[in-house]
């Protein structure tokens, strides 16, 4: 085996590692209360709103609650990118071909971009 190849594949990987996103975002940190729905439809707007109303989201290091006034659930996600304005996560559940898109308003006030043109709004808590 070759030193030099050996070598050049550490520092590969070494610098792969590095440049990889944090597995969990600081900014998403702690338990938010969802407000309003966004983007629904006229005659959906208050059953989306009342859903909204009843959403929490809590994310601790790398893992996140989500309940719901059916349901919870819970698992793992990881940070795909982070910015000044927002962040893109993936879950275990979803996967990476299901990215979750976050956008910060200030740092009490979270969207979460559901579908396209839909999203739920959220204040810290």
């Amino acid at each position: 085996m070759n030193v030099a190849r050996v070598g050049l594949a550490a520092i590969a990987a070494m610098s792969t590692l590095a440049c990889r996103a944090p597995a969990s975002s600081d900014r998403l940190e702690g338990r938010w209360i969802g407000v309003r729905a966004e983007g629904a439809g006229v005659e959906s707007v208050p059953a989306a709103n009342a859903f909204a109303a009843g959403l929490e989201l809590e994310f601790r290091r790398n893992e996140i609650f989500v309940t719901s006034a059916r349901q919870s659930q819970a698992g793992r996600y990881e940070v795909l990118e982070e910015g000044a304005n927002g962040v893109v996560i993936t879950t275990e559940r979803d996967g990476p071909t299901h990215p979750q898109k976050f956008s910060f308003q200030g740092d009490d006030t979270l969207r979460w971009n559901v579908l396209e043109g839909r999203s739920i709004l959220f204040a810290r808590d």
